[in-house]
């Protein structure tokens, strides 16, 4: 029921414009550091056209100041993007050709209630999954952002969602402080 209410709500992401584009930002200069970001929410972009406008864009232009460095970010976000997704694009070689990945998972997880349990061994799977095929790449989880005070929802489920996203975050911050190569990032 509440997930038929999530992704039927007017309230809902789906009315909001994505990028048409491809999925790629670039910040120009030498020696450019490659990043990977992944996941829904924030990573999809809602309400620009391009990726260049969206998070991508920004990160990378906000990396290059910040090294002097060329920096190209390649784009894996989807609506609706499962912990099983993310697993599967960190799950080959070509994962090791980023310095970096920063992935924005778990929203659906916490406004759909799916258990805790479920989300700590998807993450555990996930960053196990990317040390193996890319030990040197750094991992940077985006905690998940309170959803009920950015959408119209009924009361009591609103409640519900910020306890569950708080849990989830809880879960997110302690796994990756088990990670020498991951690094959780509040919202």
């Amino acid at each position: 029921m509440i997930r038929s209410w999530v992704l039927s709500s007017s309230e809902s992401w789906r009315a909001l414009p994505v990028p048409e584009d491809t999925p790629v930002a670039h910040a120009s200069g030498s020696d450019p550091d490659r990043i990977l970001l992944m996941g829904a929410g924030i990573a999809v972009s809602y309400g620009v056209l391009s990726h260049d406008l969206g998070l991508a864009g920004n990160l990378a232009r906000r990396l290059t100041a910040l090294t002097g460095r060329g920096t190209s970010v390649d784009v894996r976000a989807f609506p609706e993007i499962t912990m099983k997704h993310a697993t599967d694009v960190v799950s080959t070689p070509e994962v090791a050709r980023y310095g970096a990945i920063v992935a924005t998972l778990g929203g659906l997880t916490a406004v759909t209630l799916r258990p805790s349990d479920a989300w700590r061994a998807d993450l555990e799977a996930f960053l196990s999954e990317a040390e193996k095929n890319s030990p040197s790449t750094k991992i940077f989880l985006v905690g998940v952002p309170q959803t009920s005070s950015m959408v119209r929802m009924p009361r009591l489920y609103g409640s519900l969602v910020e306890r569950h996203t708080a849990r989830i975050n809880a879960i997110t911050q302690e796994v990756c402080e088990l990670s020498a190569n991951s690094m959780f990032i509040p919202f």
